[in-house]
């Protein structure tokens, strides 16, 4: 029986390990023996390592780290899992075996060729990329409310089962092309050696028209021992420790240094929460979020921030750091949704638009680094309220332009006006707001009698917030005298700002 000291005795009924992996301390074992024998060492690049020391390199930087960040008591609630960053495939479970698609494989049907260019399964995750030829005219929608294909692509494995994708990403190249990238979730088989992946019909196409039920049978083999990887370190949500800006309160601004401008464009100030850090051979990806709240009671568009702001970073003399290349944007993209899925009990889509990762160099940047994103609130002061206003549809759908309206709108405590009514470019109405009185910057439409799931609306101009527009959508416009319900007036509310740091020192 191994002894241990107190410290690692209490570590021990603290937290509820998992067994080792028996593969991983075969490995290390034959890597222990074979240096054993040996006195020559073999130099590799900076990251280039064989998998077991790949798992003992991130395992050691990730003690290292945590260690120094949080504490020796929290660290083993932290790594019960060990993750790596791999290029072109996202953030992975490094505690078991890699494979990748033995060969590409391609098929034409229809005049489409659809070419599977590279596939990569780890433990909890494979993620699949292909490119496609455009689609012949006569598959693509013609009108915008064209039924379209959105059945998933799935995996079927060799004992029958079925993995269906969870998620289809598309990239643009630098060349003008898209990259097309289906993300599945394993189940336990962590070694598997052969797949059929299925495209019951192409995503985008008219539904009934293009290739179906396409096949394609995907050979894997184990990914090689110098497989690039980079360490990533997760922070606990549960705890989170994230180190806080400066106090705008306690900074003199001056001419050489106004780190003071940095937080003060809000009516006040909320501190994100640091997600997680990759150390790449140049740079750290530096991943911030903040919780985006929701009304629970309205079911569509509940969000109570907008954010029509960038994120800015800034070092630690306040100087602004230029925003990516479209290139490294998209790294950083898709590295940030692979690290929301490794999220441990955590839901992605909590986040809803406030996650981002910047990576930050690690010569020439005076650490700490500080973002900064602004906000603004909104609410629903009347949730249950309506006000309705009639209408004559075939003078608005005979109309060149906008048909004058210029009535107030009244609900509860609410005002604004509703300015005009045209014609939607797209079949169907539109219906232009003017909510200076009341500071409403959206709401929602409906025609009485006459549902639709399709609509449109405006997007928010910071400049001029209080115009705003929602449109209604039809293959054939309802006319004659016709009722809009108008209800949920969205009230402008402060701006706030959003702020972190992080520090490789930290």
């Amino acid at each position: 029986m191994k002894d241990y000291n107190q410290l690692e005795n209490d570590i021990l009924k603290t937290y509820q390990l998992p067994d080792p992996n028996p593969e991983f301390i075969n490995n290390l074992d034959k890597e222990f023996e074979s240096l054993s024998v040996t006195q020559t060492t073999t130099v590799k690049p900076l990251h280039k390592f064989t998998r077991a020391w790949g798992y003992a390199a991130i395992t050691l930087f990730l003690l290292a780290t945590l260690l120094f960040a949080i504490g020796p008591t929290k660290v083993l609630a932290q790594i019960q899992a060990f993750f790596g960053y791999v290029p072109s495939v996202g953030v992975v479970d490094t505690s078991y075996t890699f494979y990748q698609l033995d060969k590409s494989v391609s098929d034409t049907k229809d005049d489409i060729t659809l070419t599977i260019e590279s596939a990569f399964l780890s433990a909890d995750q494979t993620i699949i990329t292909f490119s496609i030829t455009d689609l012949p005219l006569e598959f693509r929608p013609i009108k915008f409310h064209d039924p379209v294909c959105n059945t998933p692509a799935y995996l079927t494995l060799p004992d029958g089962s079925e993995i269906q994708s969870s998620h289809l990403r598309t990239d643009l190249q630098a060349n003008g092309t898209y990259k097309y990238l289906l993300m599945f979730n394993n189940p336990d088989n962590t070694e598997i050696k052969q797949a059929t992946l299925v495209f019951p019909c192409l995503e985008g196409a008219v539904l009934g028209k293009g290739p179906m039920d396409w096949r394609f049978v995907l050979d894997f083999t184990p990914a090689p021992d110098d497989l690039e990887i980079f360490p990533v370190s997760i922070t606990d949500q549960d705890e989170p420790e994230v180190q806080s800006p400066l106090d705008p309160d306690e900074i003199n601004p001056s001419e050489e240094n106004d780190m003071a401008a940095m937080f003060v464009d809000g009516e006040r100030q909320e501190e994100m929460t640091l997600l997680g850090v990759a150390d790449k051979r140049d740079s750290y990806w530096v991943t911030w979020a903040y919780p985006m709240p929701r009304d629970p009671d309205i079911q569509v568009n509940g969000f109570l921030l907008m954010i029509p702001f960038n994120p800015v970073l800034y070092d630690a003399n306040g100087v602004e750091f230029p925003p990516a290349d479209m290139e490294l944007r998209n790294e950083l993209w898709n590295y940030q949704d692979s690290l929301l899925n490794q999220l441990p009990d955590e839901d992605p889509l909590q986040y809803a638009g406030l996650v981002h990762t910047f990576a930050i160099p690690k010569t020439g940047f005076t650490f700490p680094a500080y973002i900064k994103l602004n906000a603004l609130e909104r609410s629903f002061p009347e949730k249950e309220l309506f006000a309705e206003i009639q209408f004559d549809g075939t003078t608005v759908q005979n109309s060149d332009g906008p048909m004058p309206i210029h009535q107030e709108v009244q609900i509860g405590d609410v005002e604004f006006e509703l300015v005009s009514i045209e014609k939607s470019e797209y079949g169907g109405y539109t219906f232009n707001f003017n909510g200076a009185e009341g500071e409403v910057i959206d709401c929602r439409v409906e025609l009485i009698g006459h549902p639709t799931n399709i609509s449109g609306q405006s997007s928010l101009v910071v400049d001029d917030p209080f115009h705003f527009y929602q449109s209604l959508i039809y293959s054939s416009p309802p006319t004659g005298d016709l009722t809009v319900r108008i209800d949920l007036p969205v009230v402008l509310g402060d701006q706030i700002t959003l702020f972190g740091a992080w520090s490789p020192n930290n």
